[in-house]
């Protein structure tokens, strides 16, 4: 990743919502809490005080999962020494999945530059205020969320248990972080968040800056938030404030990139060139790359001669030889390791990996460049402000002969021909030149398709209500191949098979496997051929009265493809894979007496 933070974080989800699941299923190492890790002191005097009326009471549908938010209040100091952000929230527990989440808060931080203050802890019960600051239970937690993709960024959790919680109290805390990650050089960008799955009643937005600083630029998505200026004491305010904020339905079967969530964007950058700008530097390739690397480059120049052979011999070399392992601390958020130290070690993330490929293309007088992009926005980037948080991931943009090739060194191992093999597609990207000015279309080629030709072999001749033989064979190409030639090598075999048997049984009960499917793979022509061995024992429907009962044909592949969506009253967009091309086809041999049997529709 880029950064550990790069996505745009939903406060209220991640400090009361996703409460105790979310830290189950994380991995966490306790330490004990001290003065280092937090402080506990008053609010700083620039911030605004609102009012909180904790007898407020919600109106139909605003309690949801059992909690009430009263009051949600962030509040953002910019300065050239960094940021404050300020935030104090205000939560009524309604019922017993309430107590759970409103007695349980996780303020999360980056140590290596970020410190953090605790400012108040309050619980409200019957009109009088009972202050928990000094009799809170805290422990201080090393939280590795992302850790089972190999991922470390040295986050930290100071994660609170609030003792004697009770229907009806109204849990109120506040809290600020100050700092901000000094590879940014002082360029801030962020975004507040208006709307979430839950309601609030009332809720501020607040942003503090030097007059005559920095200038802002504001972006709304889903809404028109248009902030309250005011300008005094060489300060300029930007405030939002609303009232009964209602809660936001999420649809299923959404595409990724797709926000149902209301928010504001900010950013001093002005444009995508001063991202690229700013990125340049950090990716920039040494000129000593130690002998060992050296003599890799020498070796794939002497292996391969022409330009795309070499392009492929490097990209399978990252991909096979330096294995996956983030270390997204601090400055490691965004700066790279030299190529030296990735290829010594054997093992680094998507911007160590990119910057290794990078060198050795280059040393092989091949033109690259790493390029930025999301892996969950993709394309709707190109509707976002500019900013480094809005990517998630690394890649490499070659060219030769005019023709680009976009390729990731993260993926699966990839071998065979450069025009076979399946690039990244992630709509836009932003390519890391100093000529660089906006984002870039990332184009669909023919290996990108997930492609895949099914032809189901039906053998009846013995008659429709006798044992048939059904044959399956599946040719994978473009990413298609990519994927099932990972899921051959890494999983277990057997498994799989019952994962396509169980497929199969929802349209023919009682089929049983004849033998196990086999596996033919071309990594030459990046195309990947499985064939599958069953059995059916009948094709008549069980208590048929008829004498020639109809017999149907099912085709659960196409059926799969064109499943209905849960929700079909909607707002939201439909995920559907792309781009994607599949191919069904359905031979028979039948019995004499009946050689058009009537194909089951989709």
């Amino acid at each position: 990743m880029i950064s550990s933070g790069m996505a745009r974080v939903r406060f209220l989800v991640r400090a009361i919502s996703r409460s105790a699941a979310l830290l189950l299923a994380t991995i966490f190492t306790l330490s004990s809490a001290h003065a280092a890790d937090y402080h506990l002191a008053p609010q700083p005097n620039w911030v605004v005080q609102r009012v909180l009326d904790v007898s407020a009471q919600p109106a139909l549908g605003q309690a949801l999962e059992g909690v009430f938010f009263q009051l949600v209040d962030q509040q953002t100091q910019l300065l050239p020494s960094g940021r404050t952000t300020y935030r104090r929230n205000a939560v009524q527990a309604l019922s017993g999945r309430g107590l759970e989440k409103a007695s349980h808060i996780s303020l999360g931080f980056d140590p290596s530059y970020q410190s953090l203050t605790i400012h108040a802890v309050n619980v409200h019960r019957d009109g009088h205020l009972q202050d928990r600051l000094r009799t809170m239970a805290i422990k201080v937690l090393q939280r590795e969320t992302d850790l089972e993709y190999r991922m470390y960024d040295g986050s930290k959790t100071v994660d609170i248990v609030l003792a004697d919680v009770r229907l009806g109290d109204v849990v109120e805390y506040a809290y600020s972080i100050r700092g901000t990650n000094p590879l940014l050089l002082g360029k801030e960008s962020g975004g507040l968040d208006m709307r979430w799955g839950l309601s609030v009643h009332h809720l501020y937005r607040r942003l503090l800056v030097p007059a005559g600083g920095q200038e802002l630029t504001f972006r709304s998505h889903l809404g028109d938030f248009q902030p309250q200026i005011d300008t005094h004491n060489d300060w300029t305010e930007y405030n939002w404030a609303a009232t009964d904020v209602a809660s936001v339905a999420k649809e299923s079967d959404t595409p990724r990139w797709y926000d149902p969530y209301a928010y504001v964007e900010w950013t001093t950058f002005k444009d995508w060139g001063a991202i690229a700008r700013w990125a340049a530097p950090l990716f920039a390739v040494p000129k000593d790359l130690g002998l060992p690397l050296q003599r890799e480059i020498e070796r794939i120049a002497a292996a391969q001669s022409s330009p795309e052979a070499r392009l492929a011999a490097v990209l399978e070399f990252v991909q096979s030889n330096i294995r996956y392992l983030g270390i997204e601390m601090g400055q490691g958020s965004y700066q790279p390791r030299s190529p030296q130290k990735v290829f010594q070690n054997r093992y680094g993330d998507c911007k160590d990996k990119v910057l290794l490929a990078v060198a050795m293309l280059r040393a092989l007088g091949i033109q690259a460049e790493p390029a930025l992009v999301n892996t969950v926005r993709r394309q709707a980037i190109a509707d976002a402000l500019p900013s480094p948080h809005a990517f998630d991931h690394v890649i490499v943009k070659a060219q030769i002969d005019g023709t680009d090739f976009w390729l990731d060194p993260t993926r699966q191992p990839q071998k065979g021909k450069l025009q076979r093999l399946a690039q990244a597609r992630y709509g836009m990207a932003l390519v890391v030149d100093a000529q660089t000015t906006a984002l870039t279309p990332m184009p669909t080629t023919k290996a990108t398709v997930y492609r895949r030709a099914i032809t189901m072999d039906m053998d009846i001749s013995g008659g429709y209500d006798h044992l048939s033989n059904l044959t399956i064979t599946t040719v994978y190409e473009g990413m298609s191949a990519d994927d099932m030639r990972g899921a051959v090598r890494n999983d277990d075999l057997a498994d799989l098979q019952r994962k396509y048997q169980n497929f199969y049984l929802r349209s023919y009960p009682n089929l049983t496997v004849v033998k196990p499917f086999t596996v033919e793979d071309d990594e030459v022509e990046n195309r990947l051929v499985t064939v599958e061995y069953y059995s059916v024992p009948s094709l008549v429907k069980k208590n048929s009265k008829e004498a020639r009962p109809a017999v149907y044909y099912y085709v659960p592949d196409m059926r799969a493809a064109l499943y209905r969506p849960d929700d079909t009253v909607r707002a939201a967009p439909y995920a559907l894979r792309y781009p994607e091309d599949l191919t069904v086809s359905v031979r028979a041999v039948c019995p004499l007496y009946l050689a058009f049997p009537r194909p089951m529709q989709p």
